[in-house]
Order: structure tokens, then C-alpha cells, then sequence
């Protein structure tokens, strides 16, 4: 399919993967970040911030939110990229 739209297979398997380990690593730092900072959130050992500050439970579950959010979004452009692949292959098919 990718070499129909000008892209060798092999380039586009490559960006392809790039693309998803790109995002898959983007994910993991805010999964690291939310993990930092609910290990400061707690009694013995931590900073106890529950009783600092009340935001540090919204600032996790507004990561959350944008991690669905993010999640949402690359699932949107698998999509749109093996829907624009079909569509190739149906034009191909019906010239």
C-alpha cells in the first residue's frame, strides 16, 4: 500500500513505528511524572501534600484526562492513516 502514495514500504513501516514509539515514550513520561508525584502525595517518607495543598489530587487526574485525551487522538490518526490506505487500494482497484 505505502508504495503506491510514493513511499517505499520499508520507509513507511519505519516512520510508522518511529511514530508509535515516539508516542509510546511520551506516555511513559507522564505516566513517570504522575508516579513522582504521587509518591510525594503520601504520609511517611513524603511531603504529605494532601495537607500542603488539595490541587496535587487535580493535578493527577487532569494528567489522567490528558493521557485519554492523547490516547484518543493517536487512535484517531491510526485511522485516518489505514482509512487513507483503503481508500488507495479502492481507487487502484476501480481504475
Amino acid at each position: 500500500m505505502a508504495g503506491k502514495v510514493g513511499v517505499a514500504e520499508g520507509e513507511y513501516n519505519s516512520l510508522y513505528t518511529s511514530l508509535e514509539n515516539a508516542q509510546e515514550e511520551f506516555m511513559s513520561a507522564i505516566d513517570n511524572i504522575k508516579g513522582k508525584i504521587s509518591e510525594l502525595n503520601c504520609e511517611g517518607g513524603g511531603f504529605y501534600t494532601d495537607n500542603v495543598t488539595p490541587n496535587i489530587e487535580s493535578l493527577l487526574c487532569t494528567l489522567g484526562k490528558i493521557q485519554s485525551s492523547i490516547r484518543e487522538v493517536y487512535s484517531a490518526e491510526k485511522e485516518i492513516i489505514d482509512n487513507f490506505q483503503k481508500s488507495i487500494d479502492n481507487i487502484d482497484t476501480c481504475c
